[in-house]
């Protein structure tokens, strides 16, 4: 009887050994990782980076990722106060963060160069940004600056291009010697290239601007295009004056860098590669698409001239800003040398720029 069992057992043993020694799925025993990402950009509106560069952003990773890895997005204030989102990940309180780096400049002064010096990217070029920040001379900028985030205990993952920061006025701008003597609404160190134009700036937050300027509080601002429809400030300004002062000035992608060492290598750049593909394909075509509609359709539909000034103004415009230019490059060790590669590359490129 014992014989007329051996090859029933043969066969159980085989079939067992196939069972628990048969290569697994790509995949399928790993567990899934969710990371937060709270977002200084709020949901809604035709330029929200929110919605039509952070939303696809995450489909993307969890598309190429066979759902290894979840991206939650979480808009303003939800899970983290936006001023709160650098400390948050640099704790490891959240995993993920899509912010400014001008909110977090007095941590990271080399953020200052990342977000962008005044008359540098070209508007109309926004794929400059892209290509100078991750791929000109193998990503050298990128490393470089995400040295000064690593020593925060950050992972700098990519940037973006915004449409254009320019000049709003209530009065009419055809040389540099306009601006002088004027209240103007700016931010951060670009107080220091209006009081060269003799200008009086003037902190006031972004949302509060309609009312600043229709009360005289201020008599412009230097803010997106774009804002003349999301604000309404169409109706409280009369001009909008190019070339715009930061053509294509930038956004942030970061992570907790001891998060970001765990990720498996193809996720890291699956991550990477869906940053890249949902900033060129999704967001920068919509974004500059409105942002133009609203300044050469829908603003002079509503009495905003669109003013261009001259070769020459341009010229004593750019040169004003150069003691801004000195003053972030003496806020970091790195700065000189950040600020040194962006001259590099706009040479490279026949973009001329202060000091040119």
């Amino acid at each position: 009887m014992k014989g007329k069992f051996l090859p029933f057992v043969s066969f159980l043993l085989v079939l067992i050994s196939i069972v628990l020694f048969a290569p697994t799925p790509s995949g399928a025993s790993e567990k899934v990782i969710t990371w937060r990402m709270p977002s200084a950009w709020p949901p809604g509106g035709e330029v929200s980076a929110y919605d039509i560069l952070l939303g696809p952003f995450a489909d993307l990773v969890a598309k190429r990722s066979n759902g290894r890895l979840v991206i939650k997005r979480y808009p303003p204030d939800a899970l983290v106060k936006v001023l709160e989102q650098f400390d948050a990940v640099s704790k490891g309180m959240v995993e993920l963060s899509c912010s400014a780096s001008l909110y977090h400049a007095g941590k990271v002064p080399e953020g200052h160069v990342e977000f962008g010096l005044p008359y540098t990217f070209p508007y109309e070029k926004p794929d400059y940004v892209l290509d100078f920040f991750h791929k000109w001379k193998g990503g050298t900028f990128h490393k470089k600056l995400n040295e000064a985030y690593q020593a925060r205990g950050i992972q700098l993952l990519g940037n973006c291009p915004v449409p254009a920061y320019g000049f709003m006025t209530k009065f009419p701008v055809s040389k540099m010697e306009d601006f002088k003597g004027k209240k103007i609404r700016t931010f951060g160190l670009f107080s220091i290239f209006l009081t060269g134009l003799g200008a009086a700036p003037v902190s006031v937050a972004g949302a509060e601007q309609y009312m600043a300027l229709q009360t005289g509080t201020v008599e412009a601002t230097l803010y997106p295009y774009y804002v003349l429809e999301t604000y309404k400030l169409k109706e409280v300004v009369k001009y909008a004056v190019l070339p715009p002062v930061l053509g294509a000035p930038t956004i942030d992608l970061y992570a907790n860098l001891e998060e970001w060492k765990k990720l498996p290598e193809d996720i890291k750049k699956i991550v990477q590669e869906a940053w890249l593909e949902a900033s060129m394909s999704s967001y920068i075509p919509a974004a500059w698409a409105y942002d133009k509609k609203v300044l050469h359709e829908i603003a002079p539909k509503a009495g905003v001239q669109v003013i261009n000034l001259p070769a020459e103004e341009v010229a004593k415009l750019m040169k004003a800003t150069e003691p801004l230019w000195k003053k972030v490059e003496g806020l970091s060790p790195r700065n000189p040398e950040l600020i040194n590669l962006v001259k590099e590359f706009l040479k490279e490129k026949g973009v001329k720029f202060p000091g040119s």
